[in-house]
């Protein structure tokens, strides 16, 4: 009797770990039952972004206290690492006052946050930063002033200039791309700005004009998110007001609008509603380019969803002449787009006060796999709850983080979830078609991908760094095909290999030079 009891408690125990993988369910290794609350401070917008390091650990980066911003950094449980700065934070200590918007982490463990500081003995003046700091949250000395890229485009004089970063894109060779805004005028009146720093921490004079541009829609521009193409160019999206209208453009390699996009490199997008915007911009494996966003009344909104053509035309065979929406019945505001390695997308945002996750799958239909019937509530204690940011994991998992307000007591809480999304693993996505192994692992110069007595093969394969960048692409031609590393620094990599547009087997990879 005791060893059937004891047979079903294993099948019991068993049922719930398999079970608490389907996709959409909170991982329960994280924080408590999936979700963890770090306190926060009064004056703060929250978690902006959330980056990965190559051991796991996880770099949130915000603002308190009057524009100071600091990074974060937790375990792969969700628990404050406090081998990081003090009690697992470093607050700025070289810009004043200064609201950090995005942080990535490099190929070789080197944190770069940005965002805009504040000059107040000019006025009311706010120039974009770049920060890069040592894994140990030391200055990075070796980069800019210090550690410290200002921009200091504006002026203490008329007119008045102000810009920001928003989102980081780091190159293959070092450098970096800053999506974000510039304002050129005497009043509030921004626009959607590229700016391209070196590796070393200065402006790249080699793009637009003195390392940065800057392009008006109309009204005010704000940008949200930016995307770079396999073949060098820049897609922007973003929202505009005076219309308010939701906004996109393209630009090439050296900053300049590429005229093949829309119209004169620029897509405009109306709904015919007051508040409308586009939040997140990728492009697909076939070449083209997911849009997605908010649309509808300023207090409540739905989520949508399109797909452009590689030249910015809206594909009207997509959805419903050209777009799908989510509706849950409450207000929903998107804040975040991911693109998952097997074609799904969840767009994370707020609903009624809480976290809102949805799920499309690869035909960019509701995926009713995931969580309820396609969507996830995350509800935190029953606090006022938004999910800012998200990333995806190496290992498929989703993790979120944003703001959590107790209206009752008006503590302030950064919030932190992870989920289990449709992509289990880098290592499962694998097809009976193509049997193939990839060695050796680690690696140092050579890495050999082989495909075992094929007689078709697929069409190429791409290596992929931690910041989910494609760094290398090329045409498989040979059973034994050889992918020269020496170049790379040492990190953890993704081999994909590509047939038909899609992605039908996948490889993590450590090179270790």
């Amino acid at each position: 009797m005791k060893k059937i009891i004891y047979i079903l408690f294993l099948f019991l125990l068993y049922s719930k770990y398999c079970s608490s993988q389907i996709p959409g369910n909170l991982d329960f290794s994280f924080g408590t039952n999936g979700k963890i609350l770090h306190p926060g401070s009064i004056y703060t917008d929250g978690i902006q972004s959330v980056a990965m390091q190559i051991d796991g650990k996880i770099m949130a980066v915000g603002s308190k206290n009057y524009l100071k911003y600091f990074v974060m950094r937790l375990n792969p449980d969700g628990t404050i690492d406090n081998t990081f700065g003090q009690g697992g934070t470093i607050e700025d200590s070289l810009l004043g006052e200064a609201y950090g918007y995005d942080v990535k982490v490099d190929a070789i463990g080197r944190i770069l946050v940005t965002g805009y500081t504040r000059h107040w003995n000019a006025g009311w003046m706010e120039d974009m930063f770049v920060v890069r700091l040592l894994q140990d949250g030391s200055y990075d000395n070796t980069f800019g002033n210090n550690g410290v890229f200002v921009s200091y485009v504006s002026q203490p004089n008329p007119p008045t200039k102000m810009n920001y970063g928003k989102k980081i894109i780091i190159l293959n060779d070092g450098s970096i791309l800053i999506g974000g805004s510039f304002d050129y005028g005497t009043s509030v009146n921004p626009d959607f700005a590229v700016f391209k720093i070196t590796a070393s921490g200065q402006f790249d004079n080699s793009f637009g004009t003195n390392g940065f541009v800057y392009y008006h829609v109309s009204g005010m521009d704000a940008l949200t998110d930016i995307f770079l193409q396999n073949d060098g160019k820049i897609l922007l999206t973003g929202k505009t007001f005076n219309p308010v209208i939701v906004s996109a453009m393209r630009l090439n390699s050296n900053g300049m609008l590429d005229n093949t996009f829309g119209t004169n490199g620029i897509v405009l997008i109306d709904f015919g509603t007051p508040c409308q915007s586009g939040i997140g911009i990728t492009q697909l494996y076939s070449g083209e380019i997911l849009l997605s966003g908010s649309r509808g009344s300023c207090t409540s909104q739905d989520y949508f969803i399109t797909r452009l053509d590689s030249n910015g035309q809206i594909d009207t065979g997509f959805g419903v002449n050209g777009f799908n929406f989510f509706d849950n019945g409450s207000s929903e505001a998107m804040r975040a787009m991911v693109l998952l390695p097997d074609k799904n997308i969840i767009l994370t945002g707020t609903s009624a006060g809480n976290m809102l996750m949805v799920c499309y799958d690869s035909s960019w239909i509701i995926n009713n796999s995931f969580a309820n019937n396609g969507s996830l509530i995350v509800d935190f204690i029953g606090n006022n709850d938004d999910a800012l940011c998200s990333i995806v994991q190496p290992d498929g998992k989703l993790l979120v983080s944003g703001l959590s307000l107790d209206t009752s007591s008006s503590l302030v809480y950064y919030p932190f979830t992870r989920l289990y999304s449709t992509f289990t693993s880098v290592n499962e996505i694998t097809a009976n078609k193509f049997n193939f192994s990839i060695y050796p692992n680690p690696a140092n110069n050579i890495i050999n991908l082989n495909f075992i007595r094929q007689n078709t093969l697929p069409e190429y394969y791409e290596v992929i760094d931690i910041s989910g960048m494609i760094i290398a692409k090329e045409k498989i031609y040979l059973n034994n095909t050889q992918i020269n590393v020496s170049q790379l620094p040492s990190s953890i990599y993704l081999i994909h290999l590509i047939d038909n547009g899609q992605i039908i087997g996948s490889n993590k990879i450590s090179i270790n030079h």
